[in-house]
């Protein structure tokens, strides 16, 4: 019996049907590449706790250590203890004494030092917090992630930051180094680059008494001296009474900090990160060169055995052929085993 054109049409749309269905399925079923091009909320989340603490906190901490180790103003106790940021500031410029008394030269080169040691506390301070914020990149953007970011955005900053070089001591180090020598490079040459305004007075010098005079000197309940400061015109020089003023001294090195600081603070984390990529670099290129060695010795290795088994196989055949020439009788025996043996495998396989 024939079935109904009724059936039969309802077949094909049933197949028609089904067909794209089970297509779409297929697609579903199979697994979505991760889009790792856009940063996180994780990751964003990171790049604002590295930049408040590696950056504005250090910049803060930084005048307000140097302020403390200031020969004047850094008075003698520091935290309950003796000041040892003085002391130490203090023998710096001791050192330096013969140098700066050498000549013009020398009496920038000195003053360029002691700038450099006492802007480099707020940075010495905080390697180990940095050095934890760069290693755990990862870590500390999926706590973010998991706190406040999307379904998947897990695994994303996952795939995006695995290959991310850790850093040891001496990539930090080093980093350390190449800032304190870019801070002292820029305070010796600084007047040179910025020049002088008609009166002959450094015009970085005016940077910093701008600085202070019109932002530091002007915050509230800086008292009576500051805001006397603050009142005069730029054009007019602070008078030699007001000029060890704490607040006026604190803005100037306030605005030495910002300038100097920030510059160190950028060329110690390009620095320590090159160091520590170019040491995995070295290292991976290493273990690749090692295991390329290993492969190409178990290689050696194989053919070797193989060689043997072969050298072995032939005498074997050879001693066989031989024994078969001096008794043929037991070559024909042993040759019909052999084809005995041969068609039962044969037969099994």
């Amino acid at each position: 019996m024939k079935p109904a054109a009724s059936d039969t049409l309802s077949q094909a749309d049933s197949q028609t049907i089904s067909a794209p269905s089970a297509g779409r399925s297929e697609t579903a079923d199979k697994p979505q590449p991760l889009d790792i091009s856009q940063k996180t909320t994780g990751e964003r989340a990171y790049d604002v706790l590295q930049f408040l603490t590696g950056k504005i906190f250090i910049l803060a901490a930084t005048a307000a250590l140097a302020f403390k180790a200031d020969p004047v103003h850094g008075g003698d106790k520091i935290l309950g203890m003796p000041n040892f940021l003085r002391s130490f500031q203090q023998k710096v410029t001791e050192a330096f004494k013969p140098v700066a008394e050498s000549g013009k030269m020398g009496e920038i080169i000195s003053k360029a030092a002691s700038s450099t040691v006492i802007l480099s506390w707020g940075g010495n301070f905080f390697v180990p917090v940095i050095k934890w914020l760069e290693n755990g990149r990862e870590s500390i953007s999926n706590f973010f992630n998991r706190a406040i970011g999307k379904p998947g955005e897990e695994k994303i900053a996952h795939e995006r930051l695995k290959d991310l070089p850790k850093q040891n001591w001496m990539d930090v180090i080093k980093g350390r180094v190449m800032a304190w020598l870019t801070v002292f490079s820029s305070l010796t040459v600084i007047d040179s680059i910025a020049g002088k305004d008609k009166t002959g007075r450094s015009n970085f010098a005016k940077y910093e008494d701008t600085f202070s005079r019109k932002l530091v000197c002007t915050l509230p309940g800086v008292g009576a001296e500051a805001k006397q400061i603050a009142a005069l015109p730029l054009s007019e020089k602070v008078p030699m009474q007001l000029e060890k003023n704490g607040v006026y001294r604190f803005g100037k090195v306030a605005a030495l900090d910002l300038f100097a600081t920030s510059a160190a603070i950028v060329v110690w984390n390009i620095i320590s990160r090159l160091s520590a990529k170019k040491r995995v670099d070295k290292q991976r290129h290493a273990d690749e060169i090692a295991a390329s060695a290993a492969d190409a010795a178990n290689k050696d290795h194989t053919a070797a055995a193989t060689d043997t088994m072969m050298a072995s196989s032939a005498a074997e055949s050879e001693l066989v052929t031989h024994r078969q020439k001096q008794h043929p009788a037991e070559g024909l025996f042993t040759n019909r085993i052999q084809q005995s043996a041969t068609s039962g495998i044969s037969a099994a396989l």
